[in-house]
């Protein structure tokens, strides 16, 4: 049995959307030792021992 062209055409459409996506990754929530302990472009800072995308804080402007 032939799967429809419907059913074809929306799971290409599927797919296409499922590649697209790229997941967010929220800063500090990942406890960490080493940069290895965080998940990619994130770094370890050691206080307070989190994932985030600085080594260091970034100034708050005031």
């Amino acid at each position: 049995m032939r799967p429809s062209r419907l059913v074809v055409a929306l799971l290409l459409a599927l797919a296409a959307l499922a590649t697209a996506c790229e997941p967010s990754i929220p800063e500090g929530v990942f406890a960490c030792t080493a940069d290895a302990d965080c998940p990619p472009g994130l770094v370890c800072r050691a206080l307070p021992a989190r994932c985030f995308s600085t080594r260091e804080p970034l100034p708050d402007g005031g």
